[in-house]
């Protein structure tokens, strides 16, 4: 007989098997479940970063936008480049470029022609002549408004801006300011901690005619990168996929040596549309592989010991039936060995095991029994052996028809004991598959109870989301107050931006009236110069009067004197308004701060206005002062005709005066008019503000909408939280349930399995009494025929019978039953 494995090697090999192939899945599962999540957290990359680097150039042309704002006015650059004189232009242009780098990151100054030719680059003055065919050029010669984008120059790809200028109402060609984004890179990498890469395609650069003397990855050449050997690395491993990100975007993750990246690629456009390059970014996720295999073993040994707490129980469960196994072969071999009856097994559990136990014991106690009888039986074939000589006689008559009934007796007996056999074969086939089914149940009602563990863990877990949702739906119903709060203010600001452009509009009102007493003064003053005239040639009459003349002109020198300090204030207030002018337009294309700044320079400027007022009223004064003084000195030189010279030399005085106060009106009224001026575009720009504040004021609304749609989204998925969690709360209700149904199967099994084994003791018993049976009607039959043969025949046979007693009651003491 082949020898197989114990009964305890296949319970432990199957612990183990189980064991090791619950670690493996255990292992695999989580490393597939979190390499999973890695690649959903970075499947945005590519589209974040272009994003953020659209953003970044866009922040970047305003602040394009808001030089030109300044530079578009500052007469000392747009004046020489009007007078097409170069010479001045470069001497202020260069000055004006130095404070732009400085301050503002801008690094070229263009000044072009309507036609498209540049007079002057400020930053290259050795270049100029050339005709220009960028996009942001054509695209503000054709619309007339300013023009930004990125645009591929000689060496670089600069973000440029374009605006139309004019002088004096009058057109005189564009200027352009741009700037190199080698600084975007950066900043975009201190912003996600991603490197950042810009590479250019061969064919954009060709047809851009551009000289680019660095590094290539396929047909793409590296123009900036703040890691750029790493990048260059990854560009040669993602090969055709560089053309494909000219397309859309693209995420791969790409291993390098023992470091693993996460590659986005998307496409970069030029200000025409054309496809320039990519935009590359790449992050390194090794510490989150390196995190992977950590969270892997960790599972694996919780795992590992949730298992070899299960097993540990079942296996010491084991133990006894295993041991009373062991015990229960050591005592048959003994048993078959000493034929010693008398030793009985110890049974110390009460499953099937320890039944069988109990029933080999009463089986040794049976047969011990049996030996008895047959003991006795020997003894009293002893005595009738002595007795069968007397009756062979008789026993060969009636021998004859014995031979008839044994022949018949022992074809039934052979009937009975095939049926039994086929019995007996049946019950050891019902025995093996009530074990399996046994086995089936326990590990079904096992997995039901896991189930029930795993509906517990499932129910915690639902639980913790319903509680997270509850804090999502709070933190939106927070935002939403925000929003309101913010929405309330960006409204009080527009109000304020509002009222600031009819404050404005006010000023330039009042200043527009300015103007107009200005040329009223200046018309008195041409007056009063006329009636000097007429005074002179009516000097010549004056012979009298001489006193009250030179108390006249003395008048009038003092009032000439108190026009002199006016204009003095006149001129600073000019001054001053001149340099405010300049600085309210810079300030103002820097209203992003709701433009506070802008409304102290407005009032900066009411003020002024109203002091130039003050003055002009002044002016008109003294001027009627000066006139009624001169019509007492008419009166006084008509009687002072004696006095004709020196009156003449002091009327010519007078006239001087005048000249000079008609020249002091003058500038004034210039001074004034150019006030008129800068409060014009001071209103057009309050304007621009007042509407971007309206503009944002309804951007901040349509958040709040949203911010509402999240609400309502919020308090649906709630919902599907409570209504998850009553779900499992009937599966765990329907598991427990189950688990109670298992063990009911379970009890009821192992009753048909100790049913099943009393019946196989019971048909192996038959099997061995019909098997005795047969040996039985067999000596019968050859016991008959002997005594057929002959008498001594039946001498013979009961000398045998009486060997064989011997040899029986020898056998039989062999059996030891105390």
């Amino acid at each position: 007989m082949k020898k197989g494995f114990t009964i305890k090697q296949r319970v432990l090999a199957t612990l183990a098997g189980i064991f090791f192939a619950g670690s493996l899945v255990m292992g695999l599962w989580s490393y597939f479940n979190q390499l999973r999540q890695i690649e959903q957290s970075h499947s945005q990359l590519a589209h974040d970063e272009s994003r953020l680097f659209k953003s970044m150039i866009a922040i970047d042309g305003e602040g394009l936008a808001r030089a030109h704002s300044g530079l578009d006015r500052l007469d000392d650059i747009i004046a020489p480049f009007a007078a097409k004189n170069r010479e001045l232009l470069m001497l202020n242009a260069a000055a004006i470029l130095a404070e732009l780098k400085q301050n503002n990151n801008i690094t070229h100054l263009y000044f072009i022609e309507p036609d498209g030719t540049v007079f002057l680059r400020a930053h290259k003055p050795e270049q100029s002549g050339d005709r220009l065919q960028r996009a942001t050029y054509l695209q503000a010669a054709a619309t007339g408004n300013i023009a930004s984008g990125l645009e591929m120059g000689k060496n670089f790809f600069s973000l440029r801006s374009v605006r139309p200028i004019s002088h004096a109402g009058n057109p005189v060609g564009y200027l352009e300011v741009a700037q190199e984004i080698d600084h975007v890179f950066d900043q975009m990498k201190g912003i996600t901690g991603n490197d950042v890469s810009l590479f250019l395609v061969e064919d954009f650069i060709k047809l851009r005619k551009a000289e680019i003397n660095k590094k290539k990855a396929g047909n793409f050449t590296i123009l900036e990168s703040t890691a750029p050997e790493k990048t260059l690395q990854l560009a040669a491993k993602l090969g055709r996929k560089l053309n494909q990100g000219l397309k859309e975007d693209l995420v791969q993750t790409i291993t390098i040596g023992n470091s693993r990246y996460v590659v986005g690629i998307s496409p970069v456009l030029d200000a025409s549309g054309t496809a320039a390059g990519i935009l590359l970014s790449t992050k390194d996720v090794s510490q989150l592989y390196t995190s992977i295999w950590k969270g892997i073993l960790i599972n694996i040994l919780l795992f590992a010991g949730i298992m070899a707490g299960a097993l540990l129980p079942l296996y010491l469960s084991l133990k006894k039936s295993m041991k009373l196994f062991t015990s229960l072969r050591n005592h048959i071999q003994h048993v078959t060995t000493n034929w010693d009856l008398a030793e009985k097994l110890e049974v110390g559990t009460s499953d099937e095991i320890g039944q069988l136990a109990v029933d080999i014991n009463n089986m040794t106690e049976n047969l011990s029994m049996v030996v008895n009888r047959v003991r006795q039986s020997s003894n009293e074939l002893a005595q009738i052996s002595s007795t069968l000589q007397e009756v062979s006689t008789q026993v060969v008559v009636s021998a004859r028809q014995q031979v008839d009934n044994v022949q018949q007796t022992s074809a039934t007996v052979m009937e009975i004991s095939s049926s039994v056999k086929k019995v007996t074969g049946s019950v050891d086939g019902l025995s093996s598959s009530a074990s399996q089914t046994s086995s089936s149940i326990t590990e079904m009602v096992a997995g039901i109870e896991e189930t029930a563990i795993n509906m517990d863990a499932l129910a915690d877990m639902v639980e913790q989301v319903s509680a997270s949702v509850t804090q999502m739906t709070a933190a939106i119903h927070q935002v939403g107050a925000n929003v309101t709060t913010l929405s309330d203010s960006a409204s009080n600001t527009s109000a304020s931006a509002t009222q600031m452009d009819a404050t404005i509009k006010q000023v330039e009102k009042t200043t527009r009236e300015s103007v107009l007493i200005a040329e009223q003064v200046l018309n008195d003053a041409n007056h009063g110069k006329q009636s000097v005239d007429a005074i002179i040639e009516g000097i010549k009459a004056i012979n009298s009067s001489t006193m009250v003349t030179a108390d006249a002109i003395n008048n009038l020198s003092a009032n000439v004197d108190n026009i002199g300090t006016i204009l003095a204030v006149i001129d600073e207030v000019t001054g001053q308004t001149n340099l405010l002018a300049l600085n309210a337009s810079i300030i103002a294309a820097q209203a992003g701060e709701h433009g506070k700044s802008f409304a102290v320079v407005a009032d900066e400027i009411k003020e002024l206005a109203d002091r130039t007022k003050n003055s002009t009223r002044e002016i008109a004064d003294v001027i009627r002062g000066i006139q009624g003084e001169t019509e007492r000195a008419v009166k006084a030189i008509k009687d002072a005709t004696s006095q004709v010279t020196q009156g003449e030399k002091l009327s010519r005085s007078s006239e001087e005066a005048l000249i000079k106060i008609v020249e002091g009106v003058k500038q004034n009224s210039q001074r004034v008019d150019l006030i008129a001026r800068s409060m014009d575009e001071q209103a057009t720009t309050s304007q621009y503000v007042s509407t971007a504040m309206h503009q944002m004021s309804e951007m901040v609304s349509q958040i709040a909408t949203a911010n509402r749609e999240q609400e309502k989204g919020g308090e649906i998925v709630q919902k599907a939280a409570s209504s998850m969690g009553d779900l499992a709360r009937i599966v765990k209700n329907a598991t427990q349930e189950q688990c109670l149904v298992g063990g009911q199967i379970t009890k009821a099994t192992e009753h048909v399995s100790d049913m099943i084994s009393q019946i196989m003791v019971e048909t192996q018993e038959q099997g061995k009494g019909s098997e005795r049976i047969i040996n039985a009607v067999e000596n019968i039959r050859i016991a008959t025929d002997e005594e057929l043969s002959s008498v001594q025949t039946l001498n013979d046979s009961l000398d045998k019978l009486g060997r064989q007693i011997g040899r029986l009651q020898a056998a039989v003491e062999q059996f030891q039953e105390e």
